[in-house]
């Protein structure tokens, strides 16, 4: 009896520590089991089943939290990994909107889905090891079960009161026993050999993480070094076109100012435009040292890949607990290196904007001159018209004057008349005097007419001198305007360079804007001039055509017709 309670307890004993070794043994399986909703989340989140997607992330989120609290110790940098990755898959599925829950039939979406999971789904075990795995759990569950029926039968054997043995019962006792040790060693053996598969499975799974990882450093590394000479490129460019503009034709400008040199000079610290180039130039030294930075940068991270290359080499030969300090270490490195690549390019975009602005800034002024020029060519054109203007009221006024004379020669004559039909009027008989003073009326309204004409021909002689004299002087006014941007532009040629030589941008823009202000104002006055000048022509040809036809009817016709009425 008592070798038999011995013998239990050893048993016992055994059983308590293969318990232990289960236990230490859960870490893996919440692990594979957290792994495997994982992909089951993936695969939703591909196929567009976004509910079912986030609560299998949001499971498996809960199970990490209850592993890392439980395990603190058990594969940090691994678990902290799935955390992060989770958490960044459950705020994506947060911006997804409900109204989208069902799957997407285009190939564009499968393949942006697909290009965005990250490394790990393109590392996840197959369905063989994923059975094999569950057979593992299962297995793992029945020696538990086993277990408990052991433990609850070795309770009921020591609190049971000892009986007589019987020496055969106590011989099969102990082949049974002996028997279920032997089983128990060949689950033993069984199992730590696939906890060794696991725990190589597990190493596996995070060296490929770390090899992806080192791969979208890799690529990210490629992508700086592209961005490096594309920025190299454009400086090259860009400090082509400066080296043509300041050999090109601004040379022969240069040589026709030369005697300008000290006013040339005197403009530079005055003006707003040497500033410019001033902070151009500056510009241009901060983003050549910028860019050799960034050069510097990018060979730092050249031999840091390869240092990473050969960390992970060395890690492929060593343990899965040196592969793990080693990719701690590793997963440090790519996360500096991640962020000096973006440092990086966000550097070289900034030396393009930079670039690209002082480029705008050359084109304005180049423009600004160009519209300058237009300017003058319009004041040019305005003040030939205003010159045919001129020609045009002179005309006029010249018809207005011989018009006039004609009108008072025309008037003389009909008071003539008048003087003689009343002096012929006094020495009548009575029976033409009716007639007489039919015909003195009629003079005498005629001499009225010609006279309110004669009249009305001075005041449109004196509109057309008053709107000769404005188009005269606004004549005079556009050259003074014309001959002042000229000057403002020869000087601005004489200035030099775009680039190099600067001109009062400032004070030609204040003046281009003035003179802008100018020209409209006089094109309106010139149009309403023009329209003046219409009015009094039409309303002149009207008169004239009026009076011509009045004058026709002489005096001694309207006699005429009258004695012809009587008869």
């Amino acid at each position: 009896m008592t070798r038999l309670r011995r013998f239990l307890t050893h048993l016992f004993l055994g059983l308590c520590l293969g318990t232990a070794q289960l236990c230490a043994d859960g870490a893996d399986d919440a692990f594979i089991r957290i792994y495997n909703l994982i992909q089951q989340a993936e695969a939703h989140r591909e196929t567009g089943q976004w509910s079912s997607a986030r609560e299998a992330f949001t499971e498996a989120q809960s199970g990490l939290e209850v592993l890392r609290r439980n395990y603190p110790t058990w594969n940090e940098r691994v678990v902290a990994y799935r955390i992060r990755y989770v958490g960044e898959r459950l705020e994506a599925l947060k911006k997804t909107p409900e109204a989208l829950n069902k799957p997407s039939t285009t190939p564009a979406t499968s393949a942006a889905a697909a290009s965005n999971a990250p490394p790990a789904v393109a590392l996840a075990p197959n369905g063989e090891v994923v059975a094999q795995f569950e057979q593992l759990g299962l297995q793992i569950q029945r020696l538990s079960s086993d277990k408990q029926l052991l433990e609850a039968k070795l309770r009921e054997a020591l609190s049971a009161q000892p009986a007589p043995v019987d020496p055969r019962e106590f011989q099969s006792a102990i082949e049974r026993i002996t028997a279920l040790q032997t089983t128990n060693k060949v689950l033993l053996a069984s199992l730590e050999q696939q906890q060794t598969e696991r725990r190589n499975l597990v190493d596996k799974v995070v060296a490929d993480e770390a090899r992806a990882a080192l791969d979208a450093a890799n690529k990210s590394l490629l992508e700086q070094k592209v961005a490096a000479g594309r920025i190299e490129k454009q400086k090259q460019e860009i400090e082509t076109k400066l080296k043509s503009l300041q050999a090109g034709p601004l040379q022969t400008l240069q040589k026709e100012n030369s005697t300008l040199k000290q006013q040339v000079t005197e403009l530079k610290s005055d003006t707003e435009r040497g500033k410019q180039v001033a902070d151009l130039a500056a510009k241009l030294a901060q983003l050549q040292i910028s860019l050799d930075e960034s050069k510097k940068r990018n060979s730092t991270l050249t031999s840091e890949k390869t240092g990473l290359e050969r960390q992970l080499a060395e890690l492929q030969a060593r343990t899965s607990e040196e592969s793990l300090a080693k990719i701690r270490q590793l997963e440090n490195s790519l996360a500096l290196a991640k962020a000096n690549a973006e440092h990086n390019l966000a550097k070289a975009e900034l030396i393009a904007g930079t670039l690209a602005k002082e480029k705008q800034t050359r084109t304005d002024l180049e423009l600004s001159n160009q519209a300058l020029k237009t300017k003058i060519n319009d004041l040019t054109r305005g003040a030939e018209q205003r010159a045919d203007a001129v020609k045009t009221l002179e005309t006029a006024l010249a018809v207005e004057k011989a018009e006039r004379e004609a009108v008072r020669e025309e008037l003389a004559a009909t008071e003539r008349k008048l003087a003689s039909a009343t002096t012929a009027a006094t020495n009548t008989t009575a029976v033409n005097a009716s007639v007489r003073s039919t015909e003195l009326a009629s003079l005498r309204s005629e001499v009225w007419k010609i006279r309110a004409s004669l009249k009305e021909g001075s005041s449109r002689e004196a509109e057309l001198r008053t709107a000769l004299s404005t188009e005269r002087e606004f004549r005079e006014r556009l050259d003074r305007e014309k001959a002042a941007l000229e000057k403002r532009l020869t000087l601005a040629l004489k200035a030099g360079p775009v680039l190099e030589t600067p001109v009062v941008v400032k004070d030609t823009s204040k003046a281009l804007a003035k003179m802008e202000t100018r020209v409209r104002k006089l094109e309106e006055e010139r149009d309403a001039l023009q329209q003046r000048l219409q009015k009094l022509t039409q309303t002149t040809k009207h008169r004239l055509s009026t009076g011509a036809t009045w004058r026709a009817v002489t005096a001694r016709e309207q006699i005429e017709e009258f004695h012809r009425r009587r008869r």
